[in-house]
């Protein structure tokens, strides 16, 4: 049987709106101390004649809400929203296995591979580090057993401070090393690579003021020490360069360890 996503159910008649019931409570609620106060002057005529105006008036206030509700006999089912939401998560889960089964798949045969969409395709994987929605090439070379990655950070001012730029480019780098060395997806691919390369990229116009990238930092590591880096937040730069091949020149083009080839033509 095929589940039903649409959340709006249809309530068994317009008056059992929960807003209408709680008006109804509320203005009858209100005019019983003054039925109460009339009974004390014993006069039947007039408390007949507040409760009909009274009633009355109530009716009058509840048709007017109600015309001004929007299909006032349709309410959302949660149960409907819950379990759709509930469906969405088992396709991902399932996604993410069979994303990960061709990756593997495809690395066991030595082919050159991209990796780890999910990293980009999972908000809650990508918002934990600003270099995950900035990745523009993420692949393992069996052969050279080598995970190459390749991050895009935008266009750096002429104003800018090179050493602040070196400073906080490092501290993102130790940031980023300490999530994806405890990321459970890079953790089945280990086996396929055993040095890191992580080149970042930013932005310049070109002679047809076309935003293209250019490298000005490239980093060699071995993987297996990509773990360490996260342990020394007070001297994070100093250990950086102790284990890692760092190529940076305060924001100018350098020459990278590698040519990672980008998925497509960017900037436009």
């Amino acid at each position: 049987m095929e589940r039903k996503h649409a959340p709006h159910k249809r309530r068994l008649s317009e008056w059992t709106n929960p807003w209408l019931s709680a008006i109804a409570v509320a203005l009858l609620l209100i005019g019983l101390p003054m039925v109460l106060w009339l009974m004390t002057y014993h006069s039947d005529i007039a408390v007949t004649i507040f409760v009909i105006t009274w009633l009355s008036m109530t009716m009058i206030v509840l048709l007017m809400v109600k015309n001004s509700l929007t299909d006032p006999r349709y309410f959302v089912d949660r149960k409907v929203i819950d379990g759709t939401k509930q469906e969405i998560q088992a396709h991902r889960l399932v996604a993410r296995k069979e994303m990960l089964r061709n990756e593997i798949e495809t690395l066991q045969r030595g082919e050159k591979a991209p990796v780890l969409d999910v990293w980009r395709l999972d908000a809650t994987l990508c918002k934990r580090h600003p270099y995950f929605a900035a990745t523009k090439s993420l692949l393992i070379i069996p052969a050279q057993r080598e995970l190459h990655l390749r991050v895009q950070i935008g266009e750096i001012g002429q104003s800018d401070d090179k050493k602040s730029l070196g400073d906080t480019l490092f501290k993102d780098i130790i940031a980023y090393f300490g999530i994806i060395a405890r990321d459970p997806y890079l953790h089945m691919l280990r086996s396929f690579f055993d040095k890191i390369v992580l080149q970042i990229d930013s932005l310049r116009e070109d002679e047809r003021r076309i935003d293209t990238p250019f490298p000005i930092l490239s980093l060699l590591i071995e993987a297996s020490l990509v773990i360490s880096v996260n342990s020394s937040v007070g001297t994070y730069k100093k250990r950086l360069f102790e284990i890692a091949d760092i190529r940076f020149d305060e924001g100018k083009e350098i020459e990278p360890h590698r040519s990672i080839d980008l998925p497509s033509v960017e900037g436009l």
